[in-house]
């Protein structure tokens, strides 16, 4: 998913160059499928849908093609692009990504991409603050505020990201982006940004960011290869199944052993980085106060469901009052099931 802006042509032909470091730490037996989105406005017609100058092969199908033609397809792809002069040049990808997954998805997945028995990963690359980042930004061209306006209702992280679990549901996926994370290595020239938008989803989804102002974009993207790889097999990121928790309360152990995590409020998800996930048949137990409702978390078919339970408080999870407080704990087995997926069980 890339920005078209013409200050990005030189790093786009570079991250082609090096998504033989995301190839080579994938399982050798993997069929995966590459293809380039643009980050174009409601007034292109290229915005929401595969991308590639000769129209043909807009899918790049590994059982079809060797990775050096893969390498060379992807490499024009990204850098023959067309600008938006509508959205600053191309700088709305989180709109044109959204319209993909939701409006163009019938159309996208009849060209064998979006399949629905697969992973997903995607990667954002732009070097300047998405146009549907709300906030004061560089704009001498007076271009952002028009497009903001006419395209960015509802485009928000939260709700990007719900859309890519509506459409994955209980398979993996990973978020990623390769923007300007850093102000004081940011250029200082042009309408070099940090890459807000892009970052506030990636973060949200616990995905991987890189900066794009160091370079070393086959590192970059096997560092995202690997963690794609981990995803394969180990699941990081856990729905809570009451709302209303107390953050504070949150206790999570992998095999009996506590963890490191982050809680995510806006979409009551707790997600561990994949090496404290455990392994193949780990056990995650995550305790918590809660004084809200049940909520529904996905089942995932074969395994057990997915019924709530409650339980006392744990001894190491003091906060819970004497009261109106639930204390959950879910338990999930890492790899266990049909796609290395696990149970879960609140």
């Amino acid at each position: 998913m890339t920005d078209t802006s013409g200050s990005l042509d030189v790093e786009r032909g570079a991250i082609a160059d090096g998504i033989s470091g995301f190839v080579g730490v994938l399982p050798k037996d993997l069929n995966y499928r590459i293809g380039v989105m643009l980050g174009h406005s409601s007034k292109s017609a290229h915005s929401g849908v595969l991308w590639h100058g000769s129209n043909n092969e807009v899918t790049m199908d590994s059982d079809k093609m060797s990775l050096s033609q893969i390498q060379a397809h992807l490499k024009s792809a990204l850098k023959t692009g067309p600008g938006d002069s509508y959205s600053d040049g191309g700088e709305e990808n989180l709109y044109s990504f959204n319209q993909a997954i939701t409006t163009n998805l019938a159309d996208i997945r009849s060209k064998g991409f979006f399949r629905e028995d697969a992973a997903l990963a995607v990667v954002f690359i732009t070097d300047e603050n998405d146009i549907c980042y709300p906030g004061t930004v560089k704009d001498p061209d007076n271009a952002e505020g028009p497009a903001y306006l006419r395209d960015c209702s509802g485009i928000t992280a939260a709700n990007v990201l719900a859309h890519v679990k509506q459409i994955q549901g209980n398979r993996p996926f990973i978020l990623s982006g390769i923007v300007y994370t850093d102000p004081a290595t940011t250029p200082k020239d042009g309408e070099n940004e940090i890459g807000l938008g892009i970052i506030d989803l990636v973060k949200l989804s616990n995905g991987l960011l890189a900066d794009i102002g160091k370079g070393h974009f086959d590192e970059s993207l096997a560092a995202i290869g690997k963690l794609t790889a981990s995803k394969l097999v180990l699941k990081t990121e856990f729905p809570l199944g009451h709302s209303g928790v107390d953050p504070k309360s949150i206790v999570v152990k992998v095999d009996g052993k506590i963890v490191p995590f982050v809680y995510q409020a806006a979409i009551n998800e707790v997600q561990l980085n994949p090496a404290d996930a455990g392994g193949f048949n780990s056990v995650v137990s995550i305790y918590y106060c809660a004084t809200g409702p049940a909520v529904t978390v996905p089942t995932i078919p074969g395994m057990p469901g997915t019924a709530p339970k409650n339980g006392p408080p744990p001894t190491y999870s003091p906060y819970c009052s004497s009261g109106k407080d639930d204390d959950d704990q879910g338990e999930d087995h890492n790899n266990q099931g049909q796609n290395g997926r696990n149970h879960l069980g609140y």
